[in-house]
């Protein structure tokens, strides 16, 4: 697919990223001055999908194309679209437009693949013995980020699972084992647990999720 602007003359092939691909007999070769000629300026050309190339699934999801011969019928090179539909493709060229996925649409899973990878230990002691004196404290498990009630969303079986340890400190980031205490804990549900450790800050994700949620 490309992109471009309608000129008087043929665009060069020297200005052409990878004309190879397209071929020498799409440009004339002298330019004859003596008709009317109309070419068109190319401003950005992905022939592969390393270079960003829409995939024909992406086109075929966006609305304004649902009935149109570019996603129809593909056997030819060049589509008239109107300015509402060519506004749609080059939102997506931009990377603006999501992938919406396709009823039907089929994915590999299931393989069986060895891995290693070292994995860091935790004190289930530690975490037991902080549930225990934050109940004694409080009366009930909640979350000490988001402050819901877990107890009466799941029950008290339940909310044992929903609220977890999260170490203040990371033990990602020590270098060695520590000794920890239980001040050095806090209580927290799955889902503040699982954005706090969305990526590796998680003490400043912890602060901002704090703030957000203290201004909503």
């Amino acid at each position: 697919m490309a992109e471009g602007t309608i000129t008087e003359l043929p665009t060069e092939p020297e200005k052409v990223p990878s004309p190879s691909h397209l071929g020498d007999d799409l440009w004339m070769s002298p330019v004859k001055l003596d008709k009317l000629v109309v070419g068109i300026t190319l401003s950005d050309v992905r022939l592969t999908v390393e270079d960003g190339m829409l995939p024909t699934k992406q086109l075929e999801s966006l609305p304004e194309l649902a009935s149109h011969t570019l996603v129809k019928s593909r056997n030819r090179t060049v589509f008239w679209l109107d300015p509402e539909q060519a506004s749609s493709v080059r939102r997506a060229w931009r990377g603006e437009t999501p992938v919406v996925p396709i009823p039907g649409e089929h994915y590999a899973e299931g393989r069986r693949q060895l891995t290693e990878h070292y994995r860091i230990e935790r004190c289930s002691k530690l975490v037991a013995d902080k549930k225990e004196a934050f109940r004694a404290l409080h009366g009930k498990l909640f979350c000490e980020v988001c402050r819901e009630d877990h107890v009466e969303k799941y029950g008290p079986a339940w909310s044992e699972r929903v609220i977890e340890a999260h170490h203040l400190k990371p033990l990602a980031s020590l270098l060695a084992p520590c000794k920890t205490e239980l001040a050095d804990l806090i209580l927290v549900c799955r889902n503040c647990h699982g954005l706090v450790h969305q990526d590796e800050n998680a003490t400043n994700n912890l602060e901002m999720l704090r703030r957000q949620l203290a201004a909503s």
